[in-house]
């Protein structure tokens, strides 16, 4: 009788905030409308790039959050399309400095054509339909679009780095294929950083390597389809640590949690808040469609938070106060509050309004 009664008010709710939001005035959360502000059609997906179906991405970078840069290997598996591939392109920035590209064990040409894109020519043709790989090595400083698609910041005077894509800015620090149109099947996302730092990414944690020369090795991997702008790390000196998520088919998930060391305390008490969250959710609408590997969260600065596939990264755990601007329609505004409300959190809010 509740799921019936919630489901019927969030209907209403959402159509009575479509009718109402005819004004100009969206809060910065709306990050759809956003993009389609402040970004030009031709950075959302590049036809240069239609003739081949991504399978699967290796990323091996080396990252130290007290530098702002980037280095290592990318290395896709790509379906050629319906015809023969000669050249195969990606979204990339021409800021960043390639140093080899590898196909079959021997390095190839390519050229940079255009600010964001790279060109790559095989020797002999690609044959239609075939599965094939190659690997993109590079190096450098990163243009940072969007919201901050690429950010190095301090907290608490400890350097961190940290990637935030949406919408279109995975191009700035990798090679990709920009745009919805095409999800990568699986990731691995190996990071190697100085040893007092931990990474956070997509997935599951499948390795924690410490390296001889002092630096630590994280191997995340994520076996489920994932756009461009979703893939994402974050690297410094988090406090790790898991809740235990109780679904109602019997599933215990991980909730896993990279939290600023000084945060600690706050941080514990609010993912307990967000377990509950998550089980209420849970018990209304479709099952996590990530619950094989984990629900998680990695603390950054950015003034908000983004649901970055399997690891969102967030600037507090506070829900009662931030959880309230994600006042955009329909859902949005009635799950976060539904859930505050049974999980105590929000317990002192007003009544929500109809519009």
């Amino acid at each position: 009788m509740f799921r019936s009664f919630f489901l019927f008010t969030l209907l209403f709710h959402f159509l009575t905030i479509v009718s109402a939001q005819q004004d100009d005035t969206e809060h910065y959360c709306n990050k759809a409308h956003q993009s389609r502000v402040f970004f030009q059609k031709s950075v959302r997906q590049s036809s240069y790039t239609d003739n081949y179906d991504l399978k699967y991405y290796r990323f091996e970078w080396q990252i130290n959050p007290a530098i702002y840069g980037i280095s290592g290997t990318v290395t896709p598996y790509f379906m050629a399309g319906e015809e023969d591939m000669q050249t195969i392109s990606f979204d990339f920035s021409k800021q960043l400095i390639i140093d080899s590209i590898v196909w079959h064990g021997s390095k190839i040409s390519y050229s940079q054509p255009e600010e964001y894109r790279l060109d790559i020519f095989f020797p002999r043709a690609v044959k239609a339909s075939t599965l094939d790989s190659l690997s993109i090595s590079y190096h450098g400083t990163p243009p940072s679009g969007g919201f901050g698609s690429f950010i190095k910041g301090t907290h608490n005077g400890t350097p961190i780095l940290w990637t935030l894509s949406e919408p279109f800015g995975a191009q700035d620090w990798w090679p990709c294929k920009n745009g919805l149109d095409d999800k990568i099947d699986s990731i691995d996302v190996i990071i190697t950083s100085p040893a007092e730092y931990r990474a956070a990414s997509n997935g599951m944690l499948s390795d924690e390597i410490l390296n001889f020369d002092g630096t630590k090795t994280w191997h995340w991997k994520h076996r489920y389809p994932i756009t461009p702008y979703l893939v994402a790390f974050a690297v410094t000196d988090y406090l790790a640590y898991e809740d235990e998520v109780q679904l109602s088919d019997g599933t215990k998930m991980p909730m896993v949690n990279y939290v600023y060391p000084e945060h600690a305390q706050a941080a514990r008490k609010g993912t307990l808040e967000n377990v509950k969250a998550l089980q209420f959710f849970d018990s209304l609408f479709v099952d996590y469609p990530f619950k094989n590997e984990k629900y998680g969260h990695a603390q950054f600065g950015w003034g908000g938070g983004m649901e970055h596939q399997t690891m969102s990264f967030v600037v507090n755990f506070d829900w009662g106060c931030w959880l309230m601007s994600w006042h955009i329609s329909g859902l949005e505004i009635m799950s976060p509050v539904a859930a505050g409300r049974i999980s105590g959190s929000m317990k002192d809010l007003p009544p929500i309004s109809k519009a």
